[in-house]
C-alpha cells in the first residue's frame, strides 16, 4: 500500500465514531481517480458525508445545532435532540459532552448561525473536544 498519499485532515470528520470512518473510507473510495488514495478522493469523501446530513436537516435545524455547540447546557430532553443523536447530527461522548457533527459545521447554512451571542466577536467552530 504504498501508493496511499494521504494525510489527515486537521479535524477528524469521523467525530470518533468507526462507523462515521467507515463511512468516509466508503466515500473517498468511490471518488479515487488514479490508483492512489489521495487528499481530493478524501475532500470530496467529506464533502459527500456533508450534503447526506444536509438532506436530513431542516432550516430551522441549524439554529440549534449552533446553539448546542455554544452553549454550555446542553438541551438532552427534546424529541429534536433525541432525533439528532439517533442520526448521528450531535455526537455524544462521556454520556454529557455533545458536539454537531463536524461535517455539518462545514455546511454554510450552519455557519450563518455560529455566532456565540456571549461573545459577539467569536464563534463556536474553533471549539475543541475534551479529551
Amino acid at each position: 500500500m504504498s501508493d496511499i498519499n494521504y494525510q489527515p485532515p486537521e479535524d477528524k470528520f469521523s467525530g470518533g465514531c468507526p462507523r462515521e470512518l467507515l463511512r468516509l473510507l466508503k466515500y473517498a473510495f468511490l471518488e479515487v481517480n488514479s490508483n492512489q488514495f489521495d487528499v481530493h478522493a478524501v475532500e470530496r469523501a467529506i464533502v459527500r458525508l456533508s450534503v447526506d446530513y444536509k438532506r436530513i436537516l431542516d432550516s430551522n435545524d441549524y439554529p440549534l445545532l449552533a446553539q448546542l455547540d455554544c452553549s454550555e447546557k446542553k438541551d438532552s430532553s427534546s424529541e429534536r435532540m433525541r432525533f439528532f443523536l439517533y442520526n448521528m447530527i450531535v455526537l455524544e461522548y462521556n454520556n454529557f459532552w455533545r458536539e454537531s457533527h463536524l461535517a455539518i459545521r462545514r455546511l454554510p447554512a450552519y455557519q450563518r448561525h455560529c455566532v456565540n451571542p456571549a461573545n459577539p466577536g467569536s464563534d463556536c467552530l474553533n471549539r475543541n473536544f475534551p479529551n
